[in-house]
């Protein structure tokens, strides 16, 4: 099987009380899976995959503390509801050491 095999769209969403959507056929879905368990159990996790035009990407799954959650920017796509954060909400989730670190294991 292919690394090509895992497609994967990750949809956040637009605004407060919107659905998000995780959409994969099953390869896919199986290595987020794998991934998530693997964070719960290490802390942190990633697998590859491919949206349909080819491109390919990590999805890094990092188990955090709320307090960490808390400090992160609102995950939304609309600018409003991005800056609903608290004023202490200013962290971007790439500047967790955790995902810096799953990141340059990555691309080893």
């Amino acid at each position: 099987m292919s690394k090509h095999d895992g497609f994967l769209h990750i949809y956040s969403q637009f605004q407060w009380h919107d659905s998000a959507h995780i959409i994969g056929n099953e390869e896919a879905l199986r290595r987020l899976r794998d991934a998530i368990d693997h964070a719960l159990e290490n802390g942190s996790a990633h697998t590859e995959a491919y949206t349909s035009d080819g491109e390919g990407f990590l999805t890094i799954v990092v188990k955090a503390e709320e307090k960490t959650i808390n400090a992160l920017t609102m995950p939304y796509q609309d600018e409003v509801a991005k800056g609903q954060g608290g004023p202490s909400s200013k962290m971007e989730p790439w500047d967790l050491e955790k995902v810096q670190e799953v990141e340059r294991k990555a691309r080893e």
